[in-house]
């Protein structure tokens, strides 16, 4: 453990925070901590010997300056004689910063000197309280400069109130150091709507001769002042907009087939082109998490956040600002105090790669060949609503007008409900609803079909595989043929959803070759059907998995680029 990094950690966000004036208590357990902040000039420190007096001392001090105080003491009983003070700041609404040392969290409850579980000292009487891990690895130190952030963000996030940081340290008398100048570690910016002129000008300066890439979640609803805000912001800045279908997105300068351009194996002078300086997300998940994530380790770019969510959401490990305000103020705001417009072309480049990354070609019978089949002759002005799991992977890889709006439930990523949700919105829809759906998802879920206002604009697609192709990718096929599973082995029995399909009022068709699914999707498109209709098909597992891992994934990069992935490659493996 490198308690000496959370020192840091700490040290350093005091200071970007603007948190000057600390107040320090007796005792070993945060004695680095005390160390490291005497040394440096930027603090006004205080000592007061008894932790109850410390916390009051710092809410006069509080009240004086009108600013966030830090009150600091060792672990045991010496933190909970502050709980009187902290609630007193907290029905007070005062920004106390209540920074407490402890031992490890491993020695709890094990006859351990000065411990018990001071994470627990002011619970209900604190906007954020947090007992930050120890730090072994990068994550750990990431996880741990996170939280921190977002603790000090609390202090005057929504009204003031007390904040707690409880902090594990090894052996506090081996870990004090001295340091000239503390390293300035990553501080997450927060802003809100009600940020003065100048501070709006200085936002707007950021994007200046940058690369600037949206990423358009799901959940963000449309309205016509949005899209003209969105319009003229992705025009003065040559902004690109990344998303994938499911964010129903289709403003100016978007890209809806990022899940296909990132399976594509660039050039590094491409890759380089395509990196975006500052990437803005706005709405929930999107198809193509880990892949972005996966670039995002590689590119040195800064992540901000726009929405009214009131919670850090640092997923790509590289925010840097929150913007909590509607996404119609922030891109006319930006816009509104920009003196400057973005030329370079950088949308075009990508639109340019767009256009030369193709669609599978999907010609045989399996989950990917159906699907594509079901897309092509779905009408223009039908809805979509998608399992998870394949389906939804794979319906992303295709060219969709934008009149289909597309739906998946992608908050948590599970298969419950998948059906239910999409019985909901049919019932709620004039127009055709398509579901295309696995078999694990749909019976699961299938007394959705139970629901007595199923209309009959209902369209599923039932792809039945036998046990979910993602269960079983192809370097396992010689395993299960030698060690059949019990229940989703090939030698299981087919389950089938004709017999309850019928029950409740489906059509129901069976489909095993492309050239059924095609008449099918005909019969599918029919508006004037009195009837909900259910197309299953029949498909292998292996073959579905196959259909997708390999989809036509382009490679462009030349023989020394791919001979170098090899040996990074190699070398990781044999690091590992």
């Amino acid at each position: 453990m490198d308690s000496s990094k959370t020192i840091i950690h700490i040290h350093s966000l005091l200071k970007q925070f603007g948190i000057k004036n600390v107040v320090f208590c007796p005792g070993g357990r945060h004695l680095p901590l005390i160390h490291a902040i005497e040394q440096d000039n930027y603090f006004t420190t205080y000592r007061v010997i008894d932790e109850r007096s410390a916390a009051f001392f710092a809410l006069g001090l509080i009240q004086k300056i009108n600013k966030p105080v830090a009150v600091c003491c060792s672990s045991g009983t010496a933190v909970i004689n502050m709980a009187s003070a902290v609630i007193e700041a907290f029905y007070q609404r005062l920004p106390l910063l209540v920074i407490t040392g402890d031992r490890m969290s491993e020695y709890l409850n094990q006859n351990e000197d000065q411990q018990y579980d001071q994470i627990k000292s002011f619970e209900g009487y604190t906007k954020y309280q947090v007992k930050l891990p120890r730090i072994d690895t990068n994550v750990d130190e990431w996880y741990t400069n996170r939280l921190i952030n977002e603790a000090m963000i609390e202090l005057t996030h929504h009204g003031n109130g007390p904040v707690h940081i409880d902090y594990p340290i090894q052996n506090p008398f081996n870990e004090i150091f001295e340091t000239k100048e503390v390293p300035e570690v990553r501080k997450i910016n927060l802003h809100q709507a009600d940020m003065l002129e100048h501070e709006w000008k200085e936002c707007a300066s950021w994007l200046k001769n940058k690369k600037v890439a949206v990423l358009w979640g799901q959940s963000v609803f449309n309205t016509p002042e949005l899209e003209h805000a969105v319009e003229i912001f992705v025009k003065t800045f040559d902004a690109v907009i990344l998303t994938d279908h499911i964010s129903n997105c289709h403003h100016v300068n978007t890209i809806n087939n990022i899940p296909r351009i990132l399976s594509t194996s660039f050039t590094v002078q491409e890759e380089q082109n395509l990196m975006p300086n500052i990437l803005i997300s706005v709405g929930g998940n999107t198809i193509f998490n880990d892949s972005i994530k996966h670039k995002m380790s590689r590119w040195n770019t800064a992540h901000w956040q726009v929405g009214k969510e009131d919670k850090v959401i640092d997923g790509f490990r590289r925010l840097t600002h929150i913007f909590e305000m509607n996404e119609t103020f922030f891109f006319k705001n930006m816009v509104k105090y920009a003196n400057t417009k973005n030329d370079a072309g950088y949308y075009d480049y990508w639109k340019k790669i767009d256009n030369e990354i193709p669609e599978p070609d999907a010609n045989e019978f399996n989950e990917l060949g159906v699907i594509k089949t079901i897309l092509k002759n779905m009408p223009d002005d039908a809805d979509l609503q998608i399992g998870n799991s394949w389906s939804i992977r794979m319906t992303q890889l295709f060219n969709m007008p934008s009149t289909v709006n597309q739906y998946c439930n992608r908050g948590v990523n599970g298969i419950d409900g998948s059906l239910s949700t999409a019985v909901g919105y049919a019932s709620a829809n004039s127009k055709l609803t398509y579901l295309i759906i696995g078999d694990l998802s749909f019976f699961y879920d299938m007394n959705a079909l139970w629901i007595s206002s199923l209309p009959s604009t209902m369209r599923i697609v039932l792809i039945n595989n036998n046990g979910g192709s993602m269960l079983f990718k192809p370097f396992m096929k010689d395993m299960m043929e030698k060690y059949p599973m019990s229940n989703l082995g090939k030698d299981t029995k087919q389950v089938t959803a004709e017999g309850w399909a019928k029950t409740c009022g489906f059509d129901y068709y069976s489909v095993h070759n492309l050239n059924e699914v095609e008449n099918c999707s005909k019969l599918m498109a029919d508006k004037n059907s009195d009837r909900p209709i259910l197309v299953e098909a029949f498909t292998d597992y292996f073959e579905d998995a196959y259909s997708y891992l390999n989809k036509n994934n382009v490679d462009r990069r030349n023989i020394s680029e791919k001979i170098e992935s090899k040996i990074v490659r190699l070398k990781q493996l044999i690091k590992k």
